[in-house]
């Protein structure tokens, strides 16, 4: 792989990890087993992070069952 493609791999593949993993997939996952809008999620653990909190442990199977 060249420089210039290695170095946008990194850079974006770190970013896409951290951010993408941390953040955005766990508001993503809340808000579809939650039955919520992505930004009602973002609010919840932003507001209220014990319901977020309720939500994302009480689908622990259904987030286990897909890995």
């Amino acid at each position: 792989m060249d420089e210039k493609r290695q170095h946008r791999f990194l850079t974006w593949g770190i970013a896409i990890a951290v951010f993408g993993m941390r953040i955005f997939f766990p508001l993503i996952i809340v808000a579809i087993v939650g039955g919520i809008n992505p930004i009602a999620a973002l609010n919840l653990a932003i507001f209220d992070p014990n319901t977020y909190a309720a939500i994302l442990t009480g689908s622990h199977i259904t987030i286990a069952g897909f890995g």
